[in-house]
């Protein structure tokens, strides 16, 4: 018999839990910390927890822990959360052991590491394919109540996304890898109905400097891209480049479990938090996806690099209602925008060919001052509508149904500033120019 000690963190918000898997036999979840807490079953047919009682031992289950007071917790004001120390008493589970998984509704089922040790989601697909799909989901009760609370893991790009959390909290231990501590529950995606089987070639030995949650990845050519919200909460999401890669949507690809992502990309009308690509190419272009859910200042980073990424290539995010490019490589780039969902907004490119003055020039428009006026005109077909943007993508000037060659705005309603002038033609076409107003 072991006394498996395993560290939880404890939500300043109340309402908040745990997913947890026992590492030892006949072990009664409610035990696990002090104050008996409330222990909850996933329910797949309803997608809703359901009362577990005291959360018998049931070999490869996941269980939902909820929290309680935390006057026994230790404070860390890094992770604006709190800790306290689980304790698993029993004998350690070994060897092989099955655990059933359902299909009667979207297919989430929630089930855990069941050993005492760290233990690889590779080896673990490798043997269930034909059961569970490539993406694993993790939760982190570190966020507040918008946005997507699961990492998020992808077997085939060996890659990994935090789920949303305060800004101030590591992105590194925030990041699910293949390595996968004791004591961590997590959901599935199930193809069918069946047993997934576990056994002792999944498990890995490890040092003293075992990680938290989760362990070392692979280097690929791939990055890592955050939006910081006005409430200080950052979302992720990541693009993979290999070999092996599909650039449709495919199994390389993972969404976020239940669609509430706030940064995604996007392979036609699926919005991925993780998207796997075949081999990098310079000319290729990726749509970024957002949803905003309080009106204000956000910001988009390149929060990791690796391969190309760290070696040189630069990522540069084309602002389309703006048409800025900036190049993220050397810093965030900062916007408004007010609460909705925006999926033709940005996208990545790799080059940087000034795109916005050759559109300008292949569509007819050009845009000059004269007498205190900021003259538009359109040598093709006439102006429909004029919006104008400051750099950050505040809007400051917008007018519409014009229907004319020419159009003027005095320039002091834009003030003296770098003003980003957009211009929709009658038959459709949209082109951006940025304008120093001075």
């Amino acid at each position: 018999e072991i006394n498996f000690e395993r560290e939880f963190y404890m939500s300043p918000q109340k309402g908040k839990y745990n997913l947890v898997s026992s590492p030892v036999k006949d072990f009664f979840m409610q035990d696990v910390y002090p104050g008996s807490p409330k222990v909850f079953k996933y329910a797949e047919k309803t997608d809703k927890f359901k009362n577990a009682d005291a959360g018998e031992y049931i070999a490869g289950k996941g269980y939902r822990v909820n929290e309680k007071e935390q006057v026994f917790a230790e404070k860390n004001s890094n992770l604006n959360a709190t800790i306290t120390t689980g304790v698993f008493t029993g004998v350690p589970a070994n060897g092989k052991m099955n655990y059933k998984i359902t299909f009667k509704g979207n297919g989430i089922n929630l089930i855990g590491n069941p050993y005492p040790s760290v233990f690889t989601l590779d080896k673990f697909y490798d043997v269930n394919e034909d059961l569970i799909t490539e993406s694993f989901f993790f939760w982190d009760n570190r966020g507040l109540k918008s946005g997507d609370h699961y990492a998020t893991y992808n077997v085939l790009t060996e890659t990994g996304v935090a789920a949303m959390a305060p800004a101030e909290a590591g992105l590194d231990e925030r990041i699910p890898t293949n390595e996968v501590a004791a004591g961590t529950g997590f959901f599935v995606l199930a193809k069918k109905q069946g047993k997934v089987k576990f056994n002792n070639s999944m498990r890995l030995k490890t040092d003293s400097d075992e990680p938290e949650f989760f362990g070392k990845t692979q280097t690929k050519d791939r990055y890592w891209l955050t939006m910081t919200t006005p409430e200080n909460q950052q979302a992720m999401t990541a693009v993979v480049y290999f070999g092996a890669g599909d650039n449709g949507f495919a199994a390389d690809d993972s969404k976020s479990l239940y669609n509430n992502d706030v940064l995604y990309t996007l392979v036609d009308d699926n919005q991925l938090v993780i998207q796997g690509k075949a081999a990098f190419e310079k000319s290729d272009v990726v749509a970024v996806g957002i949803k905003v859910t309080e009106d204000g200042t956000h910001s988009i980073a390149l929060a990791k690099q690796e391969g190309v990424f760290e070696n040189g290539q630069t990522v540069y995010l084309r602002d389309k209602q703006t048409g800025a490019v900036h190049n993220l490589s050397a810093q965030p780039y900062s916007f408004t925008s007010s609460v909705g969902e925006y999926n033709d907004r940005f996208e990545i490119i790799y080059n940087n060919f000034g795109q916005s003055n050759d559109m300008l020039t292949q569509n007819g428009i050009s845009i000059e001052k004269k007498d205190q006026n900021i003259v538009i005109t359109s040598t093709m077909e006439n102006i429909a509508a004029v919006e104008i943007f400051n750099l950050t993508g505040a809007p400051v000037y917008s007018k519409s149904n014009i229907n004319a060659n020419q159009f003027s705005v005095p320039v002091s309603l834009v003030g003296n500033q770098i003003i980003v002038v957009k211009v929709n033609t009658v038959d459709g076409k949209v082109v951006n120019k940025k304008f120093i107003n001075q």
